[in-house]
């Protein structure tokens, strides 16, 4: 190893050492010259203006830093707000997580608990009833919602279609709403909205109830198929086909919007309550949401990243979860100019037609409380 320490050589020639010599910058070389002199009268003279600055603006630079400390901003206390999902935390609710994890809720000055799906619960009952402020759910859950009395409305539209779709095994050869005369029609897990669209879809070929079966059927699509449940099942286009694709079974799929029954797909709901007494905090939230849900768009690696820390455990297969998102995209994306969320009157009345011809509407009402267009401006 070398030796780092300074070693002293001495020239032979005129016996003066190399030996490093420490001298302080301020020592005088010699005795006769006036170099030291000079610095230290420089230094005294430096020492003496500063100290003559603190003595004479030392108050007013106190009174000055003290008017700036006042006018500057306190941290800004974020305002806690709960958002609940209609479905298992996956890529389908992207846009929510993108807006959590990238700032967006916080440079909106919100603190935003994004809440799972819970088996049972009746999501609009709970943001009527203020233990959520806000939801996703569908147009037929909201207007069957403000049909028996709750006070919610819809403040964006996640899904400009619907991803909500009819699917059955390739030999039961069903391909328009006229094939499913005289087949038996499964509502996975009694999927109230199955019981909406089924029949809409029916009568719009002339097709009653009564020339049909229906059913109840398992979650497990891939499992009702291998049984042989039903001819035909309703499922989100988005997620189960990906199940249906990875078991090697053969489908047809009947897309509503062929067939004149486009709907939106996931709506956000609030309260009118908080619609109309908290109009800042739901402004807030139904913009940065948006914003989240455009960056997801424009990222989808970087979303998926993020939409995996929340993942439910059933969608933890990332090949799923892209399939997910990227069948989701088309959907989200409105025609033309219009923004993300937009919400026009026909669909909305589409899906209020829907349910009144259903027999399925109590009392009836302005389809046009059901929703509101002023967060989206």
């Amino acid at each position: 190893m070398p030796n780092d320490q300074p070693q002293q050589t001495t020239n032979a020639q005129n016996g003066v050492s190399d030996q490093p010599q420490l001298q302080h910058q301020d020592t005088p070389l010699n005795t006769t010259g006036g170099t030291g002199s000079s610095k230290r009268k420089l230094n005294l003279t430096v020492l003496i203006i500063i100290l003559t600055v603190l003595v004479i603006g030392g108050p007013g630079l106190y009174i000055l830093l003290h008017h700036v400390a006042k006018k500057a901003p306190a941290a800004t206390k974020l305002t806690k707000v709960t958002m609940n999902m209609g479905w298992l935390h996956q890529a389908q609710f992207a846009g929510f997580y993108v807006a959590k994890e990238k700032g967006f809720y916080k440079d909106a000055g919100l603190d935003v608990e994004l809440l799972g799906y819970k088996d049972g619960v009746d999501l609009n009952k709970e943001v009527a009833g203020g233990k959520v402020d806000f939801a996703t759910t569908t147009p037929l859950e909201v207007i069957a919602a403000r049909d028996s009395g709750y006070k919610v409305k819809a403040i964006a539209a996640i899904y400009q279609t619907s991803p909500y779709a009819f699917v059955s095994p390739k030999a039961s050869n069903i391909k328009t709403p006229a094939d499913l005369k005289g087949k038996t029609l499964g509502y996975v897990g009694g999927n109230t909205q199955a019981k909406i669209s089924y029949p809409s879809l029916l009568s719009s070929y002339g097709i009653s109830l009564s020339q049909v079966t229906v059913k109840d059927t398992d979650f497990d699509i891939v499992k009702s198929f291998q049984e042989h449940e039903a001819d035909t099942a309703d499922i989100y286009r988005t997620d189960q086909t990906y199940l249906l694709d990875k078991a090697g079974i053969e489908y047809n799929i009947l897309l509503p919007e062929q067939f004149g029954f486009g709907l939106y797909g996931d709506v956000v709901v609030a309260s009118d309550s908080i619609v109309k007494n908290r109009p800042d905090v739901t402004s807030k939230f139904t913009k940065a949401t948006l914003k989240g849900l455009q960056y997801a768009l424009n990222h989808e690696d970087e979303a998926l990243a993020m939409t995996a820390k929340y993942e439910d455990p059933l969608y933890k297969d990332p090949a799923y979860e892209k399939h997910i998102f990227q069948n989701s995209v088309p959907l989200i994306k409105p025609t033309g100019n219009q923004p993300l969320g937009n919400m026009e009157f026909v669909p909305w009345n589409r899906a209020y037609q829907a349910i009144q011809s259903a027999g399925q509407l109590k009392t009836g009402f302005n389809v046009s409380d059901a929703y509101t267009t002023e967060f989206l401006k």
